[in-house]
């Protein structure tokens, strides 16, 4: 069995760090050295990656691939030392089925995705920004200000905000299903869509 994975640009020690942890996690593979994450048995899907090797120029801080958010170290004390790596999997769970398994509030009123990721790190890494990405196509700071219900939606998508607004249905696999523009309350149809 091999992979082949080619790159555009040439890549550092911290970003062939990372994707040797990708590729050791996919294939169950113990890596001898370098072994940043430790979830390799139930979250080994996609995993990603930040993080610095050796000196002020050999790092990696911003990731995404084909998850639903994107991690970043932001700041200048981001893996401000030799040897700190972030890593993120996820055990492979359907990303569009909800359960009240584990939710907040006993699963009163709330529910959580399915699918979970695990998180590990070596050193002190600073902070980590946590991006949900084609999410909505709004300001962070405006989403208190936003309602869509119901969740999960059955035929209809209720959108309540006050101002205009564009808006993208994107399904499991990162296609865009639907999008549109609205200003205001709005209903959308989900009925011409797939479960």
């Amino acid at each position: 069995m091999a992979e082949f994975i080619a790159y555009a640009d040439l890549l550092n020690d911290a970003e062939i760090i990372i994707v040797e942890n990708y590729l050791g996690a996919k294939y169950f593979a113990d890596l001898v050295v370098n072994d940043f994450f430790d979830w390799q048995l139930i979250h080994a899907d996609e995993v990603i990656g930040i993080g610095r090797f050796t000196g002020a120029t050999n790092f990696h801080n911003v990731s995404q691939g084909r998850n639903v958010f994107q991690i970043e170290g932001p700041t200048a004390d981001f893996a401000d030392a030799d040897n700190e790596f972030f890593l993120v999997g996820h055990n492979d769970a359907d990303v569009t089925n909800w359960t009240v398994t584990d939710a907040l509030n006993l699963g009163i009123n709330t529910q959580r995705v399915v699918r979970e990721w695990k998180v590990d790190h070596t050193g002190e890494v600073g902070d980590v920004k946590f991006t949900v990405i084609n999410q909505l196509s709004i300001n962070e700071n405006e989403l208190e200000n936003l309602s869509v219900y119901p969740n999960p939606v059955q035929n209809f998508a209720a959108i309540d905000y006050a101002g205009s607004y564009s808006y993208s249905i994107i399904d499991a696999t990162g296609k865009v299903v639907m999008n549109g523009q609205e200003n205001g309350k709005a209903e959308v149809s989900m009925e011409a869509l797939a479960p």
